[in-house]
């Protein structure tokens, strides 16, 4: 890709010679994971997508209904879904913020950071992915008010290859999967 399209896009790749990483960096972007209270509802990769900051969040609603009722429907509830959106037992909800949830335990969590950066560790192929959340605000009667600033975040993915919606937890054993087991 011609740096010059690449900064257009807002993408910059780079190496950081320091760690002997790859880097991918973005300055927007929409970021989908996977959030849960207990290890039952664990998935293998809590990042469930990165999407394009300039989608509306009609579209991102669209998106995140359909990533959680694919990982959660059969084939009748999909087409079910397919013929008549009422039929979609747990719709997207979108807060002040502009933040989508979607499901329940596990559920999608959708919401537009900054500073996004991608590391590809050469040796192990592990990739960490870290981003800066935007300050959050509640309404109140003279207009909105600060509720928390801007932070950092990040996850590493625990596999290599394809991102996966498997469940880290074994329903029948009652434990973490052995593959997914760290040593």
């Amino acid at each position: 890709m011609p740096l010059k399209f690449a900064r257009q896009l807002g993408v910059i790749r780079g190496m950081n010679m320091e760690n002997n990483k790859q880097a991918i960096k973005l300055k927007r972007a929409w970021i989908i994971t996977w959030e849960w209270m207990s290890d039952s509802a664990a998935v293998v990769d809590s990042i469930a997508g990165i999407i394009d900051y300039r989608r509306s969040s009609k579209r991102i609603i669209d998106l995140v209904e359909f990533l959680y009722n694919l990982k959660t429907s059969n084939l009748s509830e999909l087409a079910a879904y397919a013929k008549n959106r009422k039929n979609i037992s747990y719709k997207a909800e979108v807060d002040f913020n502009g933040r989508i949830t979607c499901g329940s335990h596990p559920f999608l969590y959708a919401r537009q950071v900054q500073n996004i950066e991608v590391f590809v560790d050469s040796h192990s192929d592990i990739e960490t992915i870290s981003w800066e959340t935007f300050p959050t605000y509640e309404p109140i009667d003279s207009g909105p008010r600060k509720v928390s600033d801007s932070k950092k975040e990040g996850l590493k993915r625990i596999i290599t290859g394809p991102l996966s919606f498997d469940s880290l937890w074994d329903r029948k054993m009652g434990k973490i999967k052995d593959q997914y087991k760290k040593d």
